[in-house]
């Protein structure tokens, strides 16, 4: 059983950590252009408002990894139930996306205040705030549909469209900020588009009709996002604390040395986003494999891929700390 069942975990967590770090790299690459464009004051900004982004994506996270999580146990449930947990679970993003959407075209300059933005950095955190939050629907559904498209079975497509919204982010980074000289504005539309293009790709699920269920209004069920939400928290709360971290250490840097402080605090916060975004992508591969284990009370395969992902994780760790004492300058 072993055997069959490593090549399958292979599979899933390989292209899930490929996805989850080219959705890191939609900071990334905006720290690499915003530095290149506005210096430490852009990176500032930068900083404080990923403290935002890194919530709505924990909202995000909980909804799409408890959702999907409910649909792999239910997966012998039949259609019509798998259906009522997807539109429940996206009904839940709803919620949140409105919810930060109203943050951000009401509340952006005092949440950039609140966050730390002086007089001199509190315009660009504004902006960039107002842009990713009006945008939280598409950040949040992403989330959703990724981890429902990789568990009925298309780890390859969720994949696919990961990586090509990334590369897309890259691209429209370079051309909103330089060509088209639209400054933080430029990197958070371009960072906004990014989930949007994903989406697009992660509708072929559904128009090549490779899907087991379908959206449906008539399918909402409350019990259903009652029971989604435990199974997602543990997801939320990892994001939660990054954000939580992510906050303190941009007080107290801001207290200690200032805006050009932050920047610097920024480049090593997002080079650690991309690291956790590798730990994420494991869990998620997993947890499809995991989820129908379970789901067929497979006690011995559950124990395998926690023997797996445990090997796996402790080895890209190794890796990560090889890489920053020998590389750290």
């Amino acid at each position: 059983m072993g055997k069959r069942l490593f090549p399958t975990f292979v599979k899933y967590v390989s292209q899930s950590v490929m996805g989850m770090v080219g959705i890191s790299c939609y900071i990334l690459a905006d720290t690499w252009f915003v530095a290149a464009a506005f210096g430490a004051e852009g990176l500032a900004a930068l900083n404080l408002a990923i403290v935002v982004y890194s919530l709505m994506n924990a909202a995000g996270l909980m909804a799409g990894i408890g959702g999907a999580t409910l649909f792999s146990l239910s997966f012998a449930a039949g259609r019509e139930r798998r259906t009522e947990i997807f539109s429940s679970t996206a009904a839940l993003g709803l919620f949140f996306a409105v919810i930060f959407t109203g943050a951000g075209l009401f509340f952006s300059g005092g949440i950039a205040r609140l966050l730390g933005a002086d007089e001199v950095i509190f315009a660009m955190t504004r902006s960039y705030l107002r842009t990713i939050l009006s945008f939280s629907l598409f950040f949040i559904m992403n989330n959703i549909f990724l981890a429902f498209v990789r568990n009925d079975g298309s780890p390859r497509l969720a994949m696919a469209a990961m990586v090509t919204g990334s590369l897309s982010n890259i691209a429209l980074d370079y051309l909103f900020i330089f060509p088209f000289g639209w400054g933080l504005f430029g990197a958070a539309l371009a960072t906004a588009i990014a989930p949007m293009i994903s989406l697009a790709l992660l509708s072929l699920h559904f128009v090549l009709r490779r899907s087991s269920f379908r959206p449906s209004l008539r399918r909402l069920r409350a019990g259903a996002v009652a029971k989604m939400i435990p199974l997602g928290l543990s997801s939320m709360v990892t994001e939660l604390s990054s954000a939580a971290t992510l906050a303190a250490f941009n007080l107290m840097i801001l207290a200690m040395a200032g805006n050009t402080g932050v920047a610097a605090y920024g480049i090593v916060a997002n080079l650690a986003l991309v690291e956790l975004a590798v730990f994420v992508g494991i869990a998620q591969g997993m947890q499809p494999l995991v989820s129908r284990s379970r789901g067929a009370d497979d006690g011995h395969s559950c124990r395998l891929l926690l023997l797996y992902g445990a090997a796996f994780s402790l080895a890209v760790a190794s890796l990560a700390y090889g890489t920053v004492f020998v590389w750290a300058r």
